[in-house]
């Protein structure tokens, strides 16, 4: 079949605006629209729609307002996917697979086709407790998969990374490859000096995720709970009577709950998540897992408090000396449209490929 030209097929597993899976691949492909000047044909579980000059248009859905995904979600319809990409590569000039794509999932990176235009890939290096045998696979399973991923990479000429977290990996690189990192940061959104009060003590994004150290995250909440602190939640629930549950919102609604919030507590693996880069733009200081922490040049050291994520007593101790004596700070900004430029050459490249 002949291929329609200036059309890109584009698989993705979420595209919504209150996870960061979703976030982050609306913005990828808004790029790769602007770069390529062409049309691209968007298909998820859920959503299906269609992106050109930056607008998205014709969006059909299918209303699952769920922050957390089953198994079959998780990965059943990444393979899925796979089988998409292979289904449409005839039909259209370009193909590509846009998120749900870690660094351990080696049967992904084997089975798409090589022209395919790969998302941002993602990863993080386990530093939480060996307590149960899903933890025990991330902590020393995955870093034997994420180096069997690289060599099967090892011939892509460009990469991109949501993060620098699995940096380390690459140590040892090709020198014919360039690797980009810390795609994520192009979700950070310069917000406008507000005068309203920082009345909220806390603000948690809350997800029943192991990885993401959501039991430890409860425990210090309810802890401050019980101490009559006032907190917000969204995303799953917490059930304390002092607390209040927000549920699933929209990122424009968190926006203005953080421009009144203190503080918040990132998740333990991930140092600069979505939601820390949304809690730093409206001035809320971050407490983080001090293991987690990485070297970054993009926001000063005091937006961030380091804790000692499995030290309960000491964590609430630290926390609570930072709410007694609390000291507004002022709003960083980043030229975001500047750093999208260093990843113009990443899109540009799939092409400048001889026809």
């Amino acid at each position: 079949m002949k291929k329609k030209n200036n059309n890109i097929y584009a698989w993705g597993c979420d595209f919504e605006n209150f996870r960061g899976e979703g976030i982050l691949g609306i913005k990828f492909l808004r790029q790769l629209s602007n770069v390529s000047k062409r049309k691209i044909f968007v298909e998820s579980p859920t959503k299906s729609f269609l992106i050109y000059k930056n607008k998205i248009s014709k969006v059909k859905t299918v209303n699952k307002k769920n922050i957390n995904f089953s198994f079959f979600y998780n990965y059943i319809y990444p393979l899925y996917g796979v089988l998409k990409i292979r289904k449409n590569i005839t039909n259209y000039e370009k193909v590509c697979y846009v998120n749900f794509l870690p660094l351990w999932n080696v049967f992904l990176f084997l089975f798409l086709p090589k022209e395919t235009i790969l998302g941002p890939i993602t990863g993080s290096k386990y530093v939480g407790k060996i307590n149960n045998f899903s933890n025990t696979l991330k902590k020393y399973f995955f870093p034997v998969l994420y180096r069997i991923s690289i060599l099967i990479l090892r011939n892509r000429k460009k990469l991109l990374f949501s993060t620098s977290l699995l940096k380390h990996y690459f140590k040892i690189k090709n020198k014919n490859q360039e690797i980009k990192y810390d795609y994520n940061i192009l979700n950070f959104e310069n917000q406008k000096n507000s005068k309203k009060i920082k009345s909220i003590d806390l603000l948690l994004y809350f997800r029943k995720y192991s990885a993401h150290g959501s039991e430890i995250q409860k425990k210090i909440i309810t802890r401050l709970a019980d101490k009559k602190y006032k907190i917000f939640v969204v995303g799953d629930k917490i059930l304390h009577p002092q607390i209040t549950n927000l549920g699933i919102i929209k990122r424009k609604k968190i926006f203005e709950y953080l421009k009144k919030t203190k503080f918040t507590i990132n998740e333990v693996s991930n140092f600069i998540s979505i939601f820390a880069l949304d809690s730093l733009s409206c001035g809320v200081q971050i407490f983080y897992n001090r293991k987690s922490y990485i070297k970054q040049n993009y926001f000063l050291k005091n937006y961030f408090v380091p804790i000692e994520f499995y030290n309960l007593n000491r964590s609430l101790f630290l926390i609570e000396k930072r709410l007694k004596n609390y000291k507004k700070i002022n709003l960083p900004r980043l030229e975001t449209k500047k750093l999208m430029k260093n990843y113009h050459s990443y899109f540009q490249s799939y092409f400048n490929e001889k026809r």
